[in-house]
């Protein structure tokens, strides 16, 4: 039975409506909302909590779903699940995260703050002595990495897991465009998709500079096509939902489509990528200096390789990894799943 409490959070201090501590479990199915600055942000956190471990997940976006990733991808989170306790949550505008919108919260200040009080919120509430681990996905890698560019921040994680995470947007969708053309070609020599294959080339031939956010999300759009031409290539080892999940996940979970939809419109139609775009964290990963597990795909054209070497260089840390996945793309909870949660299990078990 899930324990459902209410927190509220006021400048730094934490005053809830229930004082009652969750009781650590093998199988913890807890949750509970973070009130901060106007968002009331929901958390589920489940698994193995008495393993005094836990990881917290960034889910992509801006605008996905820590709730949905929770539901949708049981087959790479549960055998994470057994061992450790994984915390999800929704960040402000996004998922079924609910609060008035408000244009001037949509930076990345304000959200790497919300990851501050979660953070305290969890530590309170499972203990001081819980090892903290942070695992960003994609535009969750960004928000990581300007969350643990905070040294104080380092100090309550153990480690940070950055799984096809972003540093500078402008430069991620430059090398997708580099990566789409040395494809593109190559498998129009082959034969393969080639009218699907020279559309994509012609855009991104339109486009010889990646300049401002409409750039950069058409060469995303772009980049979601070419990778899906790549399907004999990569090795998925989790397919759609069944039916039945697919109506649990409509009927008995907490995650609502209408509500993810509706933050995804607010947040295209707000400055929030024009500002992630104009805050490119080169300059700052020299600061992250907790161990490291970075993890991508070949196939991946949104976050290429090329952009998650020059992060795990300039990442401060002596104890780094980089994985290359060789059948991966940028859906790296559904490709070559069983060797990722392998890496990150033992990543997690190291420190």
């Amino acid at each position: 039975m899930k324990n459902i409490l209410i927190y509220c959070v006021l400048a730094v201090l934490f005053f809830s409506c229930n004082k009652e501590e969750f009781t650590l479990s093998t199988n913890a199915e807890d949750f509970f909302f973070l009130e901060h600055e106007g968002a009331k942000m929901p958390v589920q956190v489940e698994g193995n909590t008495a393993s005094g471990k836990l990881i917290i997940v960034l889910h992509g976006g801006p605008g996905g779903s820590g709730i949905l990733l929770n539901e949708a991808f049981t087959s790479f989170f549960n055998p994470l699940e057994k061992e450790y306790g994984l915390v999800y949550y929704d960040q402000r505008e996004a998922g079924i995260a609910q609060g008035s919108f408000d244009e001037s919260t949509l930076n990345p200040d304000q959200f790497v703050e919300d990851l501050e009080r979660l953070t305290a919120l969890i530590k309170d509430k499972y203990g001081a002595e819980t090892e903290l681990f942070l695992l960003g996905i994609s535009w969750g890698g960004y928000l990581g990495n300007a969350f643990l560019a905070k040294e104080e921040n380092q100090a309550n994680y153990k480690g940070w897991i950055n799984m096809v995470g972003a540093h500078d947007f402008l430069q991620i969708a430059e090398l997708g465009r580099e990566r789409m053309l040395f494809y593109g070609n190559q498998q129009i020599a082959f034969g393969k998709n080639v009218e699907e294959w020279q559309a994509i080339i012609d855009v991104c031939n339109e486009m010889p500079d990646i300049e401002n956010k409409d750039d950069f999300i058409k060469i995303n759009s772009q980049a979601y096509q070419a990778m899906g031409l790549m399907s004999d290539s990569i090795n998925t080892e989790i397919s759609s939902l069944p039916i039945s999940e697919q109506l649990g996940l409509a009927f008995t979970s907490p995650y609502d489509a209408n509500a993810q939809v509706s933050h995804q419109i607010n947040i295209r139609e707000s400055e929030f990528l024009d500002r992630i775009i104009a805050e490119p964290l080169q300059a700052r990963l020299p600061n992250i200096k907790l161990p490291v597990l970075v993890v991508g795909g070949n196939y991946d054209f949104v976050v290429p390789e090329g952009a998650l070497q020059e992060q795990f260089d300039l990442y401060g840390s002596e104890d780094k990894s980089l994985v290359i996945l060789p059948r991966s793309s940028h859906q790296v909870l559904a490709e070559e799943v069983t060797e990722t949660v392998r890496n990150i299990s033992d990543f997690v078990d190291a420190h």
